[in-house]
This record gives C-alpha cells, structure tokens and sequence, in this order.
C-alpha cells in the first residue's frame, strides 16, 4: 500500500503517540487545571473546606520517592473516597496522574484517575479526556470512548472528537475515526459562522479545522486503500487443499 508524505507523517505521528502522551496529559489535564482548581478551592470555600485543603497539602509533601509513591497513592484513594465530590480530591489525583505517566507507570496513573467519581465536582470533561488518553496509551482505549461519547458540545468537544478519532484509527476503524473528525470539523465551521471578530480569534479556530482536515484527508485515503486491497490468491497447493 503506498502512502502519500502527508500519511507517512501521520503514521509517525500514531506510532509516537505513548511516547508524547505525557506532555499531552501535562498540558490538558493537569497544567492549567491544577493551578485554577486549587486558587478557585481556597478562595470558594468554607472553614471545613479549608481543613480539606491543609489535609490534601500534607498529602502532597509525601515525597514521591520509593515507598514514598504507593503511599501517596493510597493517601490519595482515601482522600478521594471520603471526599468523592470535592474538586481538590481530582487535583490531586491528576497532578498523581501526571507524575506516574512521566515515570511510565501507565496503570497506576490509570487506576488513580478512574478512582475520581462521575459526580465529582472536578471538571467531567477533563477527568474524561485524561482517562481517555491513558487507556490509548494501555492499549485499551476503546473502554473510554463511551465517556467520550458524553461530552457534549462546548469547550472540550473538538478534544474529545479527535481523540476518539484517534483511538479509532490506532484500532484500524478508519470509518468511525473519519466520522469523528469530521464531527470535530462540522463543530468548528459552525462556531466560525457564529464567531464575533471582535471577541474571537476566528484564525486560530480556521488553523484547526485545517488540522482536523489534515485528519479527514488520512483516514478517507485509508478507507480508500481499504476498499480497494485485494486478497493475494492463495499459492496452488492451498487450492487444491481448500478445494478437498
């Protein structure tokens, strides 16, 4: 099958993608979000919440050494487990999460995001796209596209689309990864039509849709390819064995 230099750059692209995975949870997940989450909790929140917080603290001191990392870990469980709505408790776990992924240990920090629960006050979108983003990197990343699936239209829907499209076409499904991008595109045109220049940046949203296109245009050709392989004819002796 021949590959077009713009396919061959998305080859590599998936092939490296648990190799930049960590950046990727970095940036989304745990960059922005920890620093919002904890200056939101300490300036919103009662006296108790104020306990909350100086016991989350005493927590995250626990040096990530050694032992050290499983006995965070369990601190963190526990937190969570008597805490499962507060927002620090998911800080916490995804700034855990963050620290596991740059160490390799994918199942741990896999295991500490699905502890957070659905009703968690946290950001659903972001708890969701972080789990989504460590089953792809176990292997199992269709197990997240239900939650995927949840979110809807809105700051995080583009994010959610592509990697869905993206966990479709590490499995070979080139039909649903297209139909992916192209929700993620249909989104993008249609804020663009709503858009203020005033108050929008409508070139950076024009610079996404040209990447999702970039998207469309690899798995349509897949889905090509696809279509038109041939099967190689089987060598004489397998046909005259099939044919007893």
């Amino acid at each position: 099958m021949a590959y077009t230099t713009e396919e061959q750059d998305f080859q590599s692209f998936m092939s490296k993608l648990r190799q930049y995975l960590p950046l990727i949870i970095i940036a989304i997940a745990v960059g922005v979000g920890i620093y919002w989450g904890i200056n939101w909790y300490k300036s919103h929140q009662s006296r108790q919440a104020q306990a909350e917080y100086q016991e989350y603290q005493q927590i995250m001191t626990v040096k990530n050494e050694g032992d050290g990392v499983n006995t965070r870990n369990d601190l963190l469980l526990n937190y969570i487990k008597n805490n499962p709505k507060k927002p620090l408790a998911a800080l916490g776990i995804l700034d855990q999460a963050k620290y596991l992924t740059e160490q390799g240990e994918y199942q741990k920090a896999y295991d500490l995001v699905a502890a957070i629960p659905s009703d968690n006050e946290f950001s659903p979108e972001l708890v969701a796209i972080t789990k989504a983003k460590l089953a792809l990197q176990l292997g199992r990343g269709e197990e997240a596209i239900p939650e995927l699936y949840k979110i809807k239209e809105g700051e995080w829907f583009v994010t959610a689309r592509l990697l869905a499209g993206d966990i479709y076409f590490a499995d070979g499904k080139y039909g649903l990864a297209y139909d992916e991008y192209q929700k993620a595109q249909d989104y993008l045109n249609k804020e663009i039509a709503q858009a203020d220049a005033n108050t929008t940046d409508v070139s950076t949203l024009q610079n996404q849709v040209l990447f999702v296109q970039s998207r469309i245009n690899i798995a349509q050709s897949y889905i090509k390819n696809s279509e038109t392989k041939v099967d190689p004819v089987p060598a004489p002796a397998e046909n005259a064995e099939s044919q007893k």
